[in-house]
């Protein structure tokens, strides 16, 4: 998995995207809308559902995954991890071992996926 570091402080969900995908940043975000802070919770919705569209059209089965989360070594993940400061939510993307990688100027990145605090998480398995 190729590193894409966000583009835009809302384009966590798109870099993100982008990683698992192993996409550009401007080749998801042509597909993934960037989200509002203003109305975080519809458009980090309406995110989630492109991704796992675009996913899918890749040829990939997505999967959205409910505790205890419990992680594949052949599947690649988004986490949605909470923060402190607004956007209050950020996501990451996983790699097949379990690494941690932040599009965020790799701020949590080389940490396992075990060390976060997890609100959401999507499994991207191949088919």
């Amino acid at each position: 998995m190729r590193y894409v570091r966000q583009e835009d402080p809302m384009g966590c969900m798109i870099a993100a995207a982008a990683m698992v995908l192993d996409m550009t940043y401007q080749e998801a975000a042509e597909k993934v809308p960037l989200q509002d802070a203003s109305d975080l919770v519809s458009t980090g919705v309406i995110a989630i559902e492109k991704v796992r569209e675009l996913g899918q059209s890749m040829g990939w089965a997505v999967i959205d995954l409910e505790k205890p989360y419990i992680l594949q070594n052949d599947c690649r993940y988004i986490l949605v991890i909470p923060r402190e400061l607004p956007p209050l939510c950020h996501a990451v993307a996983v790699d097949e071992f379990g690494c941690v990688v932040d599009p965020d100027c790799g701020r949590e990145s080389g940490k396992q996926w075990s060390d976060l605090e997890v609100v959401g998480l999507l499994e991207f398995r191949r088919i």
